[in-house]
């Protein structure tokens, strides 16, 4: 009986330290990739979205992103090359940071901030957005860029899917799921999550 308790002490001493191990404090976000014009066929030629590093604070201002916690000076010198700057996610930004603030609590690790994401559209074809995302990307107050999606993606029958398709009944909804997705040259077709026909 006594082993019970102190291995049930011991549990208890060892649960806190798991949660004070959570890290909060960092963002995780994918490779980086070189952008070319050659990747960027299967996307807009025009539009950009962007997101600031989390914990900054960038305020619209015409066409230039102002924060007084951050230098900004060369983000917005790229940006004085655009044709348009806008936010992501129009909305309160109080209200933004409020969920994510809940989201965090409830996760325990660092949630995103809508409230950093926004659109820039760039004029000179694919080269110049792949320059541009380069460019972005290597900012130290940008977390990361990445080329808005085209509309005119091209569907596909999940049979040319490399990867295996569930057969059982009680699986029919992850295969239709997986029966349209966009493709990426370099990679092949992608499925995506939660497209219905």
């Amino acid at each position: 009986m006594r082993r019970i308790r102190l291995a049930s002490l011991a549990v208890l001493l060892i649960i806190p330290s798991f949660v004070l191990a959570i890290d909060t404090g960092t963002r995780t976000v994918g490779p980086i990739l070189q952008w070319t014009e050659t990747n960027l066929q299967n996307f807009d030629a025009q539009w950009i979205h962007f997101k600031c590093v989390e914990g900054s604070d960038p305020v619209l201002s015409g066409a230039m992103l102002l924060d007084a916690t951050r230098e900004m000076g060369e983000l917005n010198a790229l940006l004085s090359r655009a044709d348009d700057l806008r936010r992501t996610f129009p909305g309160d930004r109080q209200e933004f940071r409020a969920r994510k603030a809940r989201g965090e609590l409830k996760a325990g690790v660092v949630g995103p901030d809508l409230s950093l994401w926004y659109d820039l559209r760039v004029a000179g074809g694919r080269a110049s957005l792949a320059r541009t995302l380069n460019e972005l990307n290597a900012l130290e107050v940008i977390e990361i860029a990445h080329p808005a999606l085209s509309a005119n993606l091209q569907p596909f029958e999940a049979t040319s899917c490399p990867c295996p398709l569930p057969t059982s009944r009680a699986s029919r909804t992850t295969s239709t799921r997986l029966r349209w997705a966009w493709t990426r040259p370099q990679l092949g077709p992608l499925p995506v999550v939660g497209a219905t026909t």
